[in-house]
């Protein structure tokens, strides 16, 4: 008689946390771990919120928790302060290591514009950092279809006197924003002057994503909002946002 021992494999996947901020690089670097679900298990969103700053203008923490329950996934909000931010970050990072097994943390960075901070950040804490949009080129990685991206904050100090900035915000970021962008780098490079990255890398735009592949249980509609001009920001309000379902799907909404 001829016995056969059968033998199953289980294979371990890494878990990672992601920074998030709800914009567009965050969700975008989400997608890239989230599409690769046999090597990675995502255990949470994570904002990294300054203790004294009341309120995120451009990426509001009501309108990602919303994204977080698009999505399925934990939301974590932790706190940063001074005067030392960096033991602050790694105080978290040891956190998040010791209570929710986290070996990576994925991040949006696409350009060394904090000096590699979270690079930083991760050091000594058992932690290794995942950064899949780095050094990627402006815009070719940008535009996809299946999202839906909102700039939610402008720097009008980073455009040209005569550039109506303030009239980006509250408006999808898609071919035609970006063909505005052009225009007024056109007109800067021809008096040689700084031009404005397509990415906003710099501090020049933020942005908040409203649908996205992995928002598997729906989308974030708007349902009131308005712009607010601030000193040199000009910021959309999220007044009230909820998740609704997909046309052809049915989930409960809930509104915030």
């Amino acid at each position: 008689m001829t016995t056969t021992i059968t033998t199953t494999t289980t294979l371990t996947r890494t878990k990672c946390a992601i920074s998030f901020t709800g914009g567009k690089d965050s969700t975008l670097a989400l997608h890239d771990v989230w599409t690769q679900a046999d090597q990675y298990e995502v255990v949470a969103l994570v904002t990294f919120v300054p203790a004294n700053m009341k309120r995120f203008r451009a990426h509001p923490v009501h309108v990602v928790e919303v994204q977080a329950q698009a999505m399925g996934l934990n939301y974590l909000k932790m706190e940063v302060g001074g005067p030392d931010f960096l033991a602050s970050y790694r105080d978290n990072m040891l956190r998040l290591r010791r209570e929710w097994g986290v070996e990576i943390l994925v991040t949006g960075d696409i350009l060394p514009v904090c000096g590699d901070f979270m690079e930083r950040a991760v050091q000594d804490t058992g932690i290794s950092l995942h950064r899949p949009l780095w050094g990627l080129p402006r815009p070719s990685f940008l535009l996809k279809p299946e999202y839906t991206i909102l700039i939610s904050c402008v720097n009008t100090t980073k455009f040209s006197p005569g550039f109506p900035a303030s009239s980006l915000v509250g408006q999808p970021f898609n071919r035609a924003t970006l063909d505005r962008i052009r225009e007024h780098n056109d007109a800067r490079a021809a008096v040689a002057e700084a031009e404005v990255d397509l990415a906003g890398e710099f501090g020049e735009f933020h942005t908040m994503v409203v649908d996205a592949p992995a928002f598997r249980n729906g989308r974030v509609d708007v349902v009131a909002g308005k712009v607010v001009e601030e000193g040199e920001y000009a910021f959309f309000e999220f007044e009230e946002v909820r998740l609704v379902a997909r046309e052809g799907e049915s989930h409960d909404q809930n509104k915030a």
